[in-house]
């Protein structure tokens, strides 16, 4: 499996955290497709450095429906014509990841 947007946030030669963004224009009632859902859980656990650490701080779907938050790490990012576009949520997700790394230094 390989995600359709990976943005990967380097600190020096090290690389600090990997977000992932996948676009799955479905959903079940309202709500996203849980096998979507799981699919960010694969990424999130499965994506390793060259050291075997997890990387990925956030895995999220991008869908046609309210965002939704999994306890922090894995997620739905809303992307319904002629609303908000969902590029805010992404840049939102970005900056907190930034603001952890540089926190974490």
């Amino acid at each position: 499996m390989i995600p359709d947007v990976a943005i990967l946030l380097w600190e020096g030669e090290r690389l600090a955290s990997v977000l992932v963004f996948d676009p799955k224009y479905k959903r079940d009632g309202q709500k996203p497709v849980m096998g979507d859902i799981d699919k960010m859980h694969t990424y999130r656990d499965g994506i390793r450095d060259s050291d075997g650490k997890r990387v990925v701080t956030y895995a999220a779907i991008v869908y046609p429906g309210e965002s939704v938050d999994y306890a922090g790490q894995v997620g739905a990012v809303s992307a319904v014509p002629g609303h908000a576009s969902p590029s805010n949520a992404v840049r939102g997700k970005v900056a907190a990841a930034l603001s952890q790394a540089a926190s974490q230094r």
